[in-house]
């Protein structure tokens, strides 16, 4: 079978250790499984559902307790942060994977895998504001670094202004100014060297997601280049779409 390159279960063992990353505990179910859990949206409560119960409400007692960040091996839902992701308190875990679950059949035009889980310790961040569209998610300062065959390839701030206007809605000056001073800025060198790191251990086209947490920089995400949303108007996404790559979404 080959492997899902994009799925958690594969990046995250490869770079664990050798970059900053969240505390992380991984639950690796059968495509069976994965495909047995739909049947939650029906209102049925199959036995794949009780053993991802368990292990969120297991991690997080051995992660000193809640919130936790919940996410499958393919992505958090995080639009919708506080329906999906951000598990505040045990009696929340049955409907965050409910609704993540609902949110992968949505994600992709065919759906995405839901066999991976992963229960992440929730960093401390001292957020630029939060996104009321986007169900209070903290924006976080945070960008993304593209690497291709080992080197370094572009970088670019996460979060682009059509995303960060959707999510806010009315904004007050100090927040634009705020907002548009994190976009302007350099990506941080830090966050450069740990994209070279991972480059090194890992062949083909990545991106690499780095966020400024209060006690420094950790990688929290990557995905095959791709399948990933680049800055538009960069000059390496030209480069990549003449190789036939494209830029993702």
């Amino acid at each position: 079978m080959t492997e899902d390159l994009n799925c958690m279960s594969y990046w995250y063992p490869r770079i664990k250790g050798l970059v900053p990353t969240p505390q992380t505990e991984l639950l690796v179910l059968s495509p069976e499984d994965g495909h047995d859990m739909a049947r939650v949206l029906d209102g049925d409560s199959p036995q794949s559902i009780e053993r991802v119960y368990r292990f969120v409400a297991e991690a997080a007692q051995r992660m000193g307790g809640y919130p936790v960040f919940l996410r499958t091996g393919h992505g958090s839902g995080k639009h919708n942060w506080d329906r999906t992701c951000r598990v505040a308190r045990s009696k929340e875990i049955a409907d965050h994977i409910h609704n993540l679950i609902e949110w992968s059949h949505l994600a992709d035009m065919l759906g995405l895998p839901h066999n991976v889980w992963a229960v992440r310790r929730m960093l401390a961040v001292e957020p630029i504001c939060c996104l009321p569209t986007y169900c209070g998610l903290p924006l976080v300062p945070e960008w993304r670094v593209f690497i291709r065959d080992h080197k370094v390839q572009c970088s670019h701030p996460y979060w682009p202004p059509r995303a960060v206007n959707i999510g806010l809605g009315k904004y007050s000056a100090a927040t634009g100014a705020a907002i548009l001073r994190y976009q302007a800025a350099p990506t941080p060198a830090e966050a450069i060297l740990y994209a070279e790191d991972i480059g090194a251990v890992l062949a083909g086209y990545w991106s690499v997601d780095v966020l400024q947490a209060k006690d420094g920089l950790y990688v929290i995400d990557m995905a095959q280049g791709e399948r990933s949303w680049h800055w538009h108007g960069c000059n390496a996404q030209q480069t990549s779409k003449e190789r036939g790559c494209g830029s993702g979404g």
